[in-house]
């Protein structure tokens, strides 16, 4: 298949970064004198079938202390990201995209948006570089590609380990490279991005077989060699500015006595342009990683590994929870999916709405129960459920988790509280922006997320919380909320968000956050619940 010159392959290069360079390895050990850091080439998009990564990844997490991506992966995931869209991807000044486009090029953006079913009223708002990117996103996502990749996964795998992070560039200039995609060309970008992302499908297939079979010319060929050549603006601005921008940073880290684990899309490695060529022009010994052999056959003897059996019990009744909604009965909610993604490869996950599974006879399958209920979910035996934990077991519940059982004292005193309304929540804003005041710097739920930070999502206040008898973990920075709002009732001015607490000889972990998506998207939050688990299992401490 002939390789047209397009831009879009190379902004597929950006956003997924493709693929290893060779079968044999993807990561490298770079050393010079007696430091080592190790060099891996990503994929910053991924889809679910592309779980578990290549282990040669987890060998080098292990030998590392610290992990360095291209950028801040936390802010790439908050509201920054989406300030960082609405400064730069739109237009303020009563432009729009038709007057910046030849008429060839708007026909094309415009049959584009129809056949895709997007409003063409919105996308004439986009700049061109955000709708090049906007379309490659939903191509993308046809495909099954999610936004967890390699960085992002590593990401949450350095804050579970306690390992520190760092980055190549700032969040700022990261987005900068993407404000200048195409610039000078915007019309052509976009007329042979389309052209490219019609072909997507055969194109991401190519990719992956390519790095199946290690066939380095073919992954130039389809995502470099033709951009370099004829684009050579966008390549420059893209790949080998920033290659030639991060190399002394690279340098500066094979001077410390730490090893490194630097993670930047495998298209930064290649070429003459290329991060490993660079390193090799000035004396680093390079090596790639071999990959571990395959391991043999467990045999009817031996058993593997057993992760922890986790059930996660979400039933929103009647109340106004569309997180934990599901749009149809076979279809899972928003917040179900999010919690299967981040504890993929964590824990052994069971997924239900039906409270049937949360009976004495079923609970000895599991060792940790999370609740994200609302109300008084039918089927379930509480009596058991609080037995079963204060004889050693864990229980985590999730904002709406407080506003249920409420009649059942045993269940609020297991909780450790009871949802007593939303002062600050309205109609026209169900998410109250607040800044959190972390109150346990130490425990391994919130010991990544620094002295304070700011989030947006449904707040509660509490009834029936007493602080002597829990560990509180996170509390309301007062000088955020209008204490005077009309249902404001804690005179104490003790807000708490989270904490967790012993419970007979189980333990239990209790968050007000999590009533939308864009929690669900914050790493923080992920980590924050993850490592809640993990707590009540006694596997984190």
């Amino acid at each position: 298949m002939p390789v047209r010159p397009l831009i879009a392959r190379l902004l597929l290069a950006f956003l997924c970064a493709a693929a290893p360079l060779v079968a044999r390895s993807s990561v490298w050990k770079v050393t010079r004198g007696h430091s080592t850091l190790f060099l891996g080439g990503t994929i910053h998009m991924l889809r679910p079938a592309d779980f578990p990564l290549p282990a040669e990844f987890d060998t080098a997490f292990a030998a590392s202390s610290r992990l360095v991506f291209e950028t801040d992966v936390a802010r790439l995931q908050s509201p920054d990201m989406h300030a960082a869209i609405a400064t730069h991807g739109m237009f303020a000044d009563g432009t729009t995209l038709d007057q910046v486009l030849t008429p060839t090029a708007w026909k094309a953006a415009t049959a584009y948006s129809a056949q895709a079913g997007l409003p063409l009223d919105a996308m004439k708002q986009m700049k061109p570089w955000l709708f090049t990117v906007m379309m490659a996103a939903l191509e993308l996502q046809k495909l099954g590609i999610s936004n967890e990749g390699v960085d992002f996964h590593f990401f949450q795998q350095a804050a579970d380990a306690g390992k520190t992070t760092g980055e190549l560039e700032s969040f700022e200039r990261h987005i900068q490279h993407l404000v200048n995609l195409g610039a000078g060309h915007e019309s052509e970008m976009i007329i042979k991005s389309i052209e490219d992302l019609a072909e997507l499908p055969r194109t991401l297939d190519d990719l992956i077989a390519a790095w199946r079979a290690g066939d380095t010319e073919k992954i130039d060929a389809l995502m470099l060699r033709d951009i370099r050549k004829k684009y050579p603006a966008v390549f420059k601005n893209l790949l080998a500015d920033r290659n030639q921008a991060w190399l002394p940073k690279l340098e500066e880290l094979l001077t410390t006595a730490d090893v490194e684990f630097v993670l930047v899309g495998a298209g930064h490695l290649s070429g003459r342009e290329g991060l490993l060529a660079l390193l090799k022009a000035r004396g680093c010994k390079l090596e790639q990683i071999e990959p571990a052999p395959t391991p043999k056959r467990l045999d009817k003897n031996t058993a593997a590994p057993a992760l922890p059996k986790v059930l996660f019990f979400a039933n929103p009744m009647t109340s106004d929870n569309t997180v934990i909604r599901r749009p149809k009965p076979d279809e899972l909610s928003i917040a179900e999916q999010r919690f299967a993604e981040i504890a993929r490869g964590v824990f052994d996950v069971t997924i239900t709405q039906d409270g049937s599974e949360v009976t004495r006879g079923k609970l000895v399958r599991y060792q940790a129960v999370v609740f994200f209920t609302a109300i008084n979910p039918p089927g379930v035996e509480v009596d058991a459920l609080v037995a079963w934990v204060r004889a050693g077991r864990a229980f985590v519940g999730i904002h709406s988790t407080a506003n249920t059982f409420q009649k059942i004292p045993a269940f609020g005193e297991m909780l450790g509280a009871n949802f007593d309304r939303r002062p600050w929540r309205t109609a026209q804003a169900p998410q109250t922006k607040v800044r959190i005041n972390v109150h346990d710097r130490t425990h391994p739920a919130t010991r990544h997320l620094g002295a304070s930070f700011e989030i947006a999502d449904d707040i509660y206040q509490f009834k029936n919380f007493d602080a002597t008898n829990v560990q509180l973990l996170l509390t309301l920075d007062p000088a955020s909320l209008d204490l005077s709002a009309p249902k404001m009732n804690r005179q104490d001015r003790v807000l708490p968000v989270a904490w967790s607490k012993p419970f007979g000889a189980g333990r239990v972990f209790y968050t007000a956050l999590g009533d939308w998506d864009e929690t669900w998207l914050d790493p923080r939050y992920r980590t924050h619940l993850i490592q809640g688990i993990q707590w009540t299992l006694k596997r984190a401490d």
